[in-house]
């Protein structure tokens, strides 16, 4: 029997539906803070850019970031020929048709127009991305491919989990969507995991996420599941150093009845039999043991797992992301972490700068939180003094973006005023600098600070 788009999202499916209109929004296929050229850059620096980004034309904007036209080889050429030299001016480029977009359109409305490439504006007419033919066409492909699976599990009926299995899965498949463009921060650090990522989600390669505790590996590991083409399946999380190391086994691989004392009746599907057409997400993938790194290893290579207790295997298709804070190459020289299944893993690398390395986003994060921390509680909106936030720019945040989200709820907790000035900052500041036992003259540095604003 034929089933419509409407008949499968009618059906109480064990996984995300597909919304069209979010899914296919240009901000999701776009490339953000794309590689620009301004007004009072030489022909020379303009042709070594185009040459560097590997694109056939860059846009050109003002220095109010606003767009101004898009400069092509073939304008290059052209000023060339005409006897200008590489060391002059770029002349302002000559009126061309070109469409601009805006981050929430559709790309399906782009598909008649003929053009490459579209400017992405905000409704100040700033640029803030660039969106490709290519673009484009990735993000159909993933939406009729992500369309077409699920009709053949329908057709099939493959698809009636039982119900302690969805039970056990319903958080992960069901809460709420992250796109990379919800992740907050515009420094070009971060914008360049962005970019990444987005190049990631659209290939089917295991994904190795490192960086420090907090800094968000969870949420890219959540995007790019969400802008791949597993999308339908669902999204099971596995973390490695919360499961103790005689239950991790069953907890992955799951098992047979009667598999061991204990074991319930009927057996039970592990991580890896779950996340099939789906993503696994192995979170501090450094605390697992040298047996489990061995069985995982196999899973990789062979496609194909086989429970506890077991006989027969089971095939899988999952894409793997994994992420840790530990140092993995350190770890192989050690030889506590295989080298075979490292290169398994480390196929595409995204290393999450910490905090105190993209300062132009604390700005940006702590007005974000302090508005939906102050949301959540039911309060009126409270605001910060700029001396405050510079107080906490310069602050280390050795626990990124989990400790700062922890210091704006507490703050709002805490302090009954709509303000939160210089000297509340300090007292938290130096509050963490006492339990990180700072030494007497750092602290002596806070204080000086305080005295002088």
């Amino acid at each position: 029997m034929a089933l419509s788009v409407q008949d499968l999202y009618k059906e109480n499916l064990p996984y995300e539906r597909l919304d069209e209109n979010d899914f296919l929004q240009i901000k999701n296929w776009m490339t953000p803070n794309p590689y620009v050229v301004t007004s009072h850059q030489t022909i020379k620096d303009i042709a070594d850019k185009l040459l560097k980004s590997q694109v056939g034309s860059l846009p050109m904007v003002n220095d109010e970031k606003n767009l101004i036209g898009l400069i092509t080889t073939k304008h290059l050429l052209h000023y060339l020929v005409n006897g200008q030299s590489a060391e002059d001016i770029i002349p302002y480029p000559k009126k061309e048709k070109f469409v601009t977009v805006q981050e929430d359109e559709l790309i399906t409305g782009l598909l008649s127009f003929p053009y490459k490439q579209f400017p992405v504006i905000d409704s100040k007419s700033k640029l803030v991305g660039i969106l490709t033919r290519q673009d484009i066409l990735d993000g159909l492909m993933n939406y009729l491919h992500i369309l077409q699976k699920n009709l053949e599990r329908l057709q099939k009926n493959n698809i009636k989990w039982k119900e302690e299995a969805f039970s056990s899965i319903k958080k992960s498949t069901i809460e709420k969507n992250v796109t990379i463009g919800q992740i907050i921060g515009d420094s070009e650090s971060l914008s360049t995991v962005k970019r990444l990522a987005r190049r990631a989600a659209r290939t089917a390669a295991t994904v190795l996420i490192t960086g420090e505790s907090g800094t968000g590996k969870e949420m890219f590991a959540k995007s790019i599941h969400q802008l791949s083409r597993y999308a339908a399946g669902p999204l099971i999380s596995v973390n490695c150093a919360a499961i103790p190391e005689n239950l991790i086994e069953s907890e992955l691989f799951g098992y047979e009845d009667g598999a061991f004392t204990g074991a319930r009746k009927g057996g039970k599907p592990g991580k890896i039999e779950l996340a099939n057409n789906g993503t696994l997400f192995l979170d501090e993938i450094g605390e697992m043991s040298a047996v489990m790194q061995t069985k995982l290893l196999r899973v990789l290579q062979e496609k194909e797992a086989e429970r506890v207790g077991g006989v027969k295997k089971y095939q899988v298709h999952m894409r793997v992301i994994a992420a840790t804070n530990r140092n993995l190459e350190e770890m192989v020289k050690e030889g506590t972490f295989r080298e075979d299944l490292f290169y398994r893993l480390d196929i595409i690398r995204l290393h999450i700068p910490p905090l105190r390395e993209r300062k132009s986003d604390i700005p940006t994060l702590l007005s974000h939180y302090l508005k939906e921390v102050c949301r959540n509680y039911g309060l009126a909106e409270k605001q910060m003094t700029s001396e405050a936030v510079s107080a906490f720019i310069n602050y280390e945040w050795p626990g990124n973006i989990r400790e700062l989200v922890n210091t704006v709820e507490r703050l709002v907790a805490l302090i009954e005023r709509d303000l939160i000035t210089l000297k509340d900052s300090l007292d938290y500041i130096q509050a963490m600098n006492v339990s990180a036992g700072k030494s007497a003259g750092q602290l002596n540095e806070t204080t000086e600070l305080e005295e002088a604003q």
